[in-house]
């Protein structure tokens, strides 16, 4: 008897038969901007979607490190196994290893009696998402870096090697490299996951993209409260736009919820906005033997320290200038960034 066997080729594969409940959240389409800054963070996330290499995701906190890893792995050719985020500065010092690795029955005081699986078991054919990387401390980062290399690990407590294939996507709101000089990042984990490096840019420098994301958390909420259509003016749109956004996306998205609480018949005035979007400046000291050059630059700079909520790195970026000039400027004309705090 003979037998034919034909095999076709496919690019993405199903294995419906996987069953795990570590799903990724988010996709491209959940990513949206048309700033030229955001588009070019996507292309390179696209491009890692593509290859197996591990990633590194750098930004301010809130412009949406996850949700691009997130999407990476979706449109991976591991969508269909376990996407496993962990938060690295959230888990204490003394667990870290055993929340990577696990552990075996008995293998220190409280443990689970049965032993328990790490983040990179769980994570096996799929993707471990490391957040908050730049707080890891320098012993795990040590035992971090040996399982990237091997691709196998070992339980706290036990000896038997275990081999895993786990693609690493890491993410951090520091300066890695400052980090590295200071001794508190080790150069070798940094290049063994550096290799695919994307920046995903502050909202501050997306101004462009602030329209279309207020319009999609107004579309959530739409739907979240039953309740609308609610419709942004002008002026608060423009407020929106010219603020520093220094909690970013997380903060934008937590002002429009606030806006659309506080709307009548779904207008959004610039009233509707948290306080400090809509009131103006005030001058603490007496500015009346001021000369009105100086008086509307004390004025643009108050302003600009109003919206970024007192912070001084952020408000100086806004006015384009150092943070000594700012406070030089801001000492000749009599005025303490402490006192104005």
């Amino acid at each position: 008897m003979g037998f034919i066997s034909i095999l076709e080729k496919k690019n993405r594969i199903s294995h419906p038969t996987i069953i795990h409940n570590h799903f990724a959240k988010y996709s491209f389409q959940n990513l949206i901007g048309k700033s030229e800054a955001f588009k070019t963070s996507i292309h390179l996330a696209r491009v890692a979607a593509s290859s197996d290499s591990n990633v590194l995701i750098t930004g301010d906190s809130g412009t949406g490190k996850e949700l691009v890893a997130s999407a990476i792995h979706q449109a991976s050719n591991r969508f269909d196994y376990p996407f496993v985020a962990l938060n690295c500065a959230a888990i204490p010092k003394d667990l870290l290893p055993s929340e990577l690795f696990g552990y075996v029955a008995g293998a220190f005081t409280g443990a689970n009696q049965k032993g328990s699986i790490g983040k990179f078991e769980l994570a096996n054919k799929g993707t471990l998402f490391l957040d908050e990387l730049g707080e890891m401390p320098l012993e795990s980062q040590v035992q971090l870096l040996r399982v990237i290399q091997e691709q196998e690990i070992i339980r706290i407590g036990d000896k038997t090697r275990i081999p895993i294939d786990v693609r690493v996507i890491a993410a951090t709101n520091k300066n890695l490299v400052e980090e590295i000089q200071m001794k508190k990042f080790r150069k070798d984990l940094y290049y063994r996951l550096n290799v695919i490096h994307i920046e995903l840019p502050s909202l501050r420098h997306r101004s462009d993209d602030i329209p279309l994301l207020v319009e999609n958390f107004v579309q959530k909420l739409k739907v979240k409260k039953h309740h609308g259509p609610y419709h942004i003016t002008t002026e608060a749109m423009r407020i929106l736009r010219n603020y520093s956004w220094p909690g970013n996306i997380r903060e934008l998205e937590n002002v429009i919820e606030y806006a659309v609480n506080f709307s009548a018949n779904g207008i959004i005035t610039p009233e509707n906005l948290p306080k400090h979007f809509y009131s103006k400046p005030t001058l603490p000291n007496d500015t009346t033997s001021m000369n009105p050059v100086n008086l509307a630059e004390l004025e643009w700079i108050l302003s600009a320290l109003k919206r970024s909520h007192m912070n001084v790195s952020n408000a100086a970026k806004e006015l384009k200038m150092s943070r000594s000039t700012l406070y030089r400027k801001l000492k000749k004309m009599g005025y303490n960034i402490k006192n104005l705090k």
